[in-house]
Formats: structure tokens, C-alpha cells, sequence
């Protein structure tokens, strides 16, 4: 399919095109497997919240000051 026939399709035929691209994309991602240093951040920072649970921020928190929610 050429770009011109993707820009010539109805927009509920775009919105199914881009959701079967997305969906390949989460499916092609889902079988890499995580680099030991994200596994390593993730372990440090669990670490680092349980002990100092309070130290944290709340979503709650973020989206007010970010987004002025």
C-alpha cells in the first residue's frame, strides 16, 4: 500500500490501520527482553522508596503541578 492510497482511506480506515500498526509494535517490543540495566534502576528505586516510602510524590501530586489539574 503507498502512502497516497494510506492518505486516500476514510478516517475510521485510518484509525484501524494505525491501531493494527500499534498493535504490532507493542507485539514486536513484548518479545525483547529488558536490559539488565533498566532491571537494575527498577530494583534500586523499589529499594529506595521502602526506605523512605514518604520521600516520594504522589500522582495525585505530579498532575497538579504539571498539568493544573
Amino acid at each position: 500500500m503507498s502512502i497516497q492510497e494510506i492518505m486516500d482511506l476514510s478516517v475510521a480506515e485510518k484509525i484501524l490501520l494505525v491501531e493494527k500498526l500499534w498493535d504490532s509494535i507493542a507485539e514486536d517490543t513484548s518479545k525483547q527482553p529488558m536490559p539488565d540495566w533498566k532491571k537494575e534502576l527498577i530494583e534500586q528505586r523499589l529499594t529506595e522508596h521502602k526506605q523512605n516510602p514518604s520521600a516520594g510524590v504522589s500522582w495525585e501530586e505530579l498532575k497538579k503541578k504539571y498539568y493544573h489539574v
